[in-house]
């Protein structure tokens, strides 16, 4: 599993660290609803509550305000947003907070059917053709079929 780590230490003043905190994990866009994405932990005398205060677009993310632990709880898209920045607060029981960025990033699947780019290709060719000529449109250039694929990389490959 993945641990996050804000450090909230509680005397009078709140000792915080001195640069921004920032995780980073991967989460497939497959992965089914109530999956686990990480684990954000703040250390303080008195226990911490947490809650996703930022970056949680269409709620696709839940935070447990005990443990802090993030799972997904709406299906995920790469083709749609293919990184979440999570601003998590952790609170103590005196009030103060402090943030942690989370980036979570989704992992592209082969998710998406290739489309056509028309829905007919109509080709001409000579029944005494010799075998591999080019089949040809009726404006005599060469027929190519066409076809795309919403997902990145060899996943889009057609």
């Amino acid at each position: 599993s993945i641990s996050f780590h804000i450090w909230l230490l509680i005397l009078n003043i709140p000792h915080l660290p001195s640069s921004p905190v920032e995780y980073s994990t991967e989460i497939s866009e497959s992965a089914s609803i109530g999956s686990f994405v990480g684990m954000v932990t703040a250390y303080s005398l008195s226990s911490v509550v947490y809650e996703i205060k930022d970056g949680n677009i269409g709620d696709v993310f839940a935070i447990n305000p005990n443990s802090g632990v993030i799972v997904s709880q709406k299906a995920l898209d790469f083709e749609t947003l293919p990184v979440y920045t999570l601003t998590v607060q952790g609170t103590n029981m005196a009030g103060l907070s402090t943030n942690a960025t989370v980036l979570i990033h989704l992992r592209d699947e082969n998710d998406n059917i290739p489309i056509f780019m028309q829905s007919e290709y109509t080709g001409l060719i000579s029944e005494s053709a010799s075998v591999n000529s080019v089949v040809l449109t009726d404006k005599n250039v060469p027929l190519v079929i066409r076809a795309t694929d919403a997902d990145k990389e060899s996943n889009a490959f057609v």
